[in-house]
């Protein structure tokens, strides 16, 4: 956001030229609106902050869908495919500015895709299948509070312990039970 408490972040991204596009704090879907216009993207891929794990081929995957689509938003989330914190959604730019112009709710300006979801009969929305028969139950990846920050630190050693650079879906399920034992 443009918000001072983001000043660090934006000079680490600058510092790795990474380009930086600040804007409101709850206006999150003005925020991507704008930016995505500025570098002229027809669709953006949205990973949140507190979602520090993602899995680099399922989103290339899910651009490979978007640019053979004519989708408004291709989703991990509806209805949910994999834990939260890992959620991936790609949504066209032009549809985000349609949904925008609709937009009422603070909230749905924050979290940008709930209004998309609320109104799914208005656009086109693919939900990818799940990879595979994952129980994902109780797992959460996000990162939110301190005990998430305590617990995601640990699921990190454990997977560098274990010799993995890039985690896979299944490794991260697996290194939160392992967590779960660990703190029972």
């Amino acid at each position: 956001s443009s918000e001072s408490e983001d000043d660090k972040i934006a000079e680490y991204a600058k510092k790795e030229n990474i380009q930086v596009f600040r804007g409101s704090l709850d206006n999150v879907a003005h925020r991507a609106l704008w930016a995505s216009k500025k570098h002229k993207f027809d669709s953006f891929v949205r990973i949140c902050g507190d979602r520090p794990f993602m899995d680099p081929e399922i989103i290339s995957d899910l651009v490979f869908m978007q640019k053979n689509s004519d989708l408004d938003l291709i989703t991990t989330a509806f209805p949910r495919t994999l834990p939260p914190g890992l959620t991936v959604e790609i949504i066209k730019t032009a549809a985000l500015e349609r949904a925008m112009s609709s937009m009422v709710d603070s909230s749905e300006r924050e979290h940008i895709t709930s209004y998309f979801y609320k109104n799914s009969d208005e656009f086109s929305i693919k939900n990818i299948d799940p990879i595979s028969e994952i129980d994902f139950k109780d797992i959460n990846l996000c990162l939110d509070t301190e005990d998430d920050r305590i617990r995601l630190e640990w699921i990190v050693s454990h997977l560098d312990k274990n010799g993995r650079h890039h985690a896979r879906i299944s490794d991260l399920i697996d290194s939160f039970r392992a967590w779960e034992r660990y703190i029972s």
